[in-house]
């Protein structure tokens, strides 16, 4: 792609709805694939730690570095400008990132996604990315492999998601190494009221005592097979080798397909000292099944967050079902998808299922 031109600067309030890392990811991500130049003022600024963090900063260094150009702005940082109008092709496939921290692997995915699929829309690219593969408030990488995959193949967008080490709080250390490609991003239709279940996939994750791994993977299996009669589940365990003077972590993500082709999720993790197996697995199996009476043919909720972008840029109209969302990141979403696009969203239903429309600027 040549080298785009001048455009004015967007500026971006970033106590703007969500107000904190999903905007800031969203508004770069726009930003640099579509060569505009956009600066964010304000940045988290309603957090209790106001500005850019570890991760943030991660992510978007690496999807500035996809599309060419760079992002002045440390940690604490509370405005950047990201010159998206100077893109340049980059003559490489690999680029890395490493938030020093704990900090989110999968949102330096996130943040990363979209540029690789505008500026580098016939090229594959691999990312590997460093720090906290499961950690609290952002979705893990079971998550991204196993539910958010599958759903972007529908869309003609093939994501393939390795776990290299994993990492956790406190320390982090984790690497996540993710490969991109397309043929063109296809409109998804997905909006069916009811779907049957047809394969649970299921991965139990953690460190420090494995043998709670294990009786969770036993509980999940037994319980999955009697909640979801005639349905195929497969649950595996994938348990990381202890770190000196760290806290144990014990997680799960399941991936529901339907008869629709759609796949839902749901996860948890925990921290705690002593965790209640048979509570945790009673919990996770009673959110797969509501997320499924609600979404219908449709996805959950998160992973809605993510395909809303891509369907700004596909080759028609989008429809998607999914439970009413419980905060506003798809809301950030599709704002500042319409302002950077053009691309027209509606979210309409009543009740806990709602449909998400998206007609992309022709």
């Amino acid at each position: 792609m040549a080298e785009l031109a001048a455009t004015a600067v967007e500026d971006v309030d970033g106590a703007t709805l969500e107000g904190g890392g999903q905007l800031l990811r969203v508004a770069v991500a726009l930003g640099v694939g579509l060569g505009k130049d956009v600066r964010v003022k304000n940045i988290r600024a309603a957090r209790s730690k106001p500005g850019l963090r570890p991760q943030h900063v991660a992510s978007l260094r690496v999807a500035a570095a996809v599309g060419g150009v760079s992002v002045a702005g440390g940690v604490g940082a509370v405005e950047i400008t990201v010159c998206g109008s100077k893109a340049t092709d980059i003559n490489q496939d690999v680029f890395e990132a490493d938030a020093g921290t704990a900090g989110s692997t999968t949102l330096m995915l996130q943040a990363s996604l979209p540029v690789c699929l505008l500026r580098r829309p016939t090229l594959t690219t691999r990312l590997r990315l460093k720090g906290g593969t499961n950690v609290p408030f952002s979705p893990g990488l079971d998550h991204a492999r196993l539910v958010l995959a599958p759903n972007l193949k529908l869309m003609g967008v093939n994501l393939d998601v390795t776990c290299v080490k994993r990492g956790f709080m406190p320390e982090g250390g984790g690497t996540l190494e993710a490969t991109i490609s397309s043929d063109g991003i296809k409109p998804i239709v997905l909006d069916a009221t009811e779907a049957s279940p047809e394969r649970i996939d299921g991965v139990v994750f953690g460190r420090g005592d494995e043998n709670g791994g294990n009786r969770l993977r036993a509980a999940l299996s037994s319980s999955l097979s009697r909640a979801f009669p005639g349905c195929l589940v497969i649950v595996r365990v994938e348990w990381a080798p202890s770190v000196k003077k760290s806290r144990g972590t014990l997680g799960a993500q399941l991936a529901l397909t339907t008869s629709s082709g759609a796949t839902i999720g749901a996860d948890f993790l925990d921290g705690s000292k002593r965790p209640h197996i048979e509570a945790l697995c009673t919990k996770l199996v009673a959110a797969l099944k509501e997320r499924h009476t609600r979404a219908g043919g449709g996805v959950d909720d998160q992973t809605a967050d993510q395909l809303a972008l891509c369907m700004a840029f596909a080759s028609g109209p989008s429809r998607l079902r999914l439970p009413k969302p419980s905060c506003r990141h798809l809301e950030t979403v599709m704002h500042f998808a319409s302002r950077f696009t053009g691309a027209t969203y509606k979210l309409e239903g009543e009740g806990e299922s709602v449909v998400l429309t998206c007609t992309p600027k022709t």
